[in-house]
C-alpha cells in the first residue's frame, strides 16, 4: 500500500478471510506486515506463524503490531512467509483474503 503524500504509524490490522469455503481452504497463516519509506528497505512491524484464527469462511480477526516503533510509514505490506492452510499443493502459496484494514496514526507529509 502506498500512502503516496501520508504517512502512517501502524498499531493494529484486521484481516477479513475470504468467502470461498470453509476450514482449510487457502486461508492465510504464517504472513509478515512490514513499512518501508522507500520501497526498498523494509522493517517488520508483525509476523504470525500458523496462526489458525482466519481458517474459516469471511472471519474477521484484528491483530495487535507486535514490534510498534514510534515510525511513519509511506508504504506498508503483507507478505505470506509459509503455506497457507490448504491440502492441494499447488495452491500452499498464494496469499488469499478478501480485506486488510489498518489502525493507528497518520500524518501528512
Amino acid at each position: 500500500i502506498d500512502f503516496i503524500n501520508h504517512r502512517v504509524s501502524p498499531s493494529h490490522y484486521s484481516i477479513q478471510s475470504h468467502g470461498q469455503g470453509s476450514k482449510g481452504e487457502l486461508h492465510p497463516q504464517t504472513w509478515e506486515i512490514s513499512g518501508s519509506n522507500d520501497n526498498s528497505h523494509w522493517t517488520n512491524l508483525d509476523s504470525r506463524y500458523n496462526d489458525k484464527s482466519l481458517d474459516s469462511k469471511l472471519v474477521t480477526v484484528t491483530f495487535p503490531i507486535q514490534n510498534k516503533t514510534n515510525e511513519y510509514y509511506r508504504y506498508l505490506r503483507i507478505m505470506q512467509e509459509g503455506e497457507n492452510t490448504t491440502n492441494s499443493s499447488s495452491c500452499r502459496n498464494v496469499l488469499y483474503f478478501s480485506s486488510i484494514e489498518f489502525f493507528g496514526s497518520y500524518k501528512k507529509y
